[in-house]
C-alpha cells in the first residue's frame, strides 16, 4: 500500500471562477486547487477565458493547480478539442491533469505522461484495487474513487493499491450524468441544446422526493448533484490511518466563501488533528451551508444528516 508523504493532502475543487478564486483558495491553505470541467465539454468551451484566467491567478498565488477534463466526449473531435483546451491550461501553469474519459486518457498518456502528473478521475470508475493498479500500469499517478463506494470498500481497496487514491470528503457529489442536458430541458424544453444556464449559478433547479417533497438532487447542466453535501469529517482520521492520501472538497454550484471555509476546517483536521466535533460545529455555523449527509460511506444512500436539516 502506498503511504502518503507527510501529511495527507487536501484538494479544493472549484466551479466558481472569478477574481476571488485564487485568494480564497490561498486563505484555505489547500495543497491543490482543481479547476476545469469534469462532465460537460460545452460548459468548458463557454468558460474557456474565465478558466484560463483562474488558472493564471492561482499559479501566481503560488497554488498547485490541477485541471479536470470532461467525461462526456462523444467523438474523436471532442477528444481533440479537449486536448487543445487542456494544453492551454497547462501553458497557463497547471501541472496536473484529471482525466474522466478513456479516450482522453490514451491521448494524454501519449502526449504528456513524462511532463505532467496524470490523475484518473472519478468517472473512470475504479471500484477495486485491480482497476487502480491497471491505471498505475497506464502511467496514472493517482486515482479518484467513485462516490458510491462504502467506507470499508475504500479501506480494502487502499490496502492493495499500488498508487495513492483520492476520495470526496466534503461537498456536492455528482450522482448521475447524461448526454441530455437536464438544465436546458428545465429552462428551454430542449435537452439537446446548450443554454448555458448552469454557469455561475448557486441557485440550481431541484428534484424532490415525491413522497416527502424533500429536495434530493440539484440539476447542474448534464449532471445531477446531491442536494445535501457529503460530510465525512467524523471519519477522516480513520481514512488517513487506512492509507487514504488525498481528500477532496468539491463545490459544484456552491458559493466560493462557503467552500473555502469548509476546506479550511478539513485542513485543520488533517494537519493539526482538530477534533471532528469542533469541526462539525464550525461547519454547521457557516453561512448559507446546505444540509450535510454522510454520503454513501455507511451504506445509507446519503440520507442520514450529520447535523440537522
Amino acid at each position: 500500500m502506498p503511504k502518503a508523504k507527510g501529511n495527507p493532502s487536501l484538494v479544493l475543487e472549484l466551479d466558481d471562477l472569478n477574481a476571488e478564486t485564487a485568494h480564497g483558495a490561498a486563505l484555505a491553505a489547500v495543497d491543490e486547487i482543481r479547476l476545469g470541467e469534469p462532465v460537460c465539454m460545452d460548459r468548458w468551451r463557454l468558460r474557456r477565458s474565465a478558466l484560463l484566467d483562474a488558472v493564471k491567478r492561482c499559479v501566481e498565488a503560488g497554488l498547485c493547480v490541477s485541471v479536470s477534463t470532461p467525461a462526456l466526449l462523444m467523438s474523436d473531435e471532442g477528444v481533440r478539442q479537449c486536448m487543445e483546451l487542456t494544453a492551454e491550461c497547462l501553458e497557463a501553469g497547471a501541472t496536473r491533469i484529471v482525466i474522466n474519459n478513456l479516450g482522453m486518457l490514451h491521448a494524454a498518456e501519449k502526449s504528456w505522461r513524462r511532463q505532467y502528473e496524470i490523475i484518473a478521475g472519478q468517472f473512470l470508475n475504479a471500484y477495486n484495487h485491480l482497476d487502480v493498479n491497471l491505471f498505475a500500469e497506464l502511467g496514472v499517478s493517482r486515482v479518484c474513487l467513485p462516490v458510491d463506494l462504502r467506507r470499508e470498500e475504500v479501506l480494502a481497496l487502499v490496502a492493495h493499491a499500488r498508487i495513492p487514491v483520492e476520495i470526496l470528503v466534503h461537498g456536492s457529489a455528482v450522482a448521475a450524468v447524461s448526454r441530455r442536458c437536464y438544465g436546458s430541458q428545465v429552462e428551454t424544453g430542449d435537452p439537446w441544446s446548450c443554454a448555458g444556464t448552469c454557469i455561475g449559478r448557486h441557485e440550481l433547479p431541484v428534484l424532490s422526493d415525491d413522497r416527502t417533497e424533500r429536495p434530493v438532487f440539484r440539476i447542474w447542466g448534464r449532471s445531477l448533484l446531491t442536494e445535501a453535501d457529503v460530510c465525512l469529517l467524523a471519519v477522516v482520521g480513520e481514512l488517513v490511518q487506512g492509507g487514504v492520501g488525498f481528500f477532496r472538497v468539491s463545490g459544484f454550484g456552491r458559493p466560493l466563501q462557503y467552500l473555502c471555509e469548509a476546506a479550511r476546517v478539513y485542513v485543520e483536521a488533517l494537519t493539526y488533528g482538530r477534533t471532528p466535533r469542533a469541526g462539525n460545529q464550525e461547519l454547521a455555523s457557516l453561512p448559507e451551508h446546505p444540509r450535510f449527509c454522510n454520503g454513501w460511506y455507511y451504506s445509507r444512500a446519503g440520507l442520514e444528516a450529520v447535523h440537522g436539516d
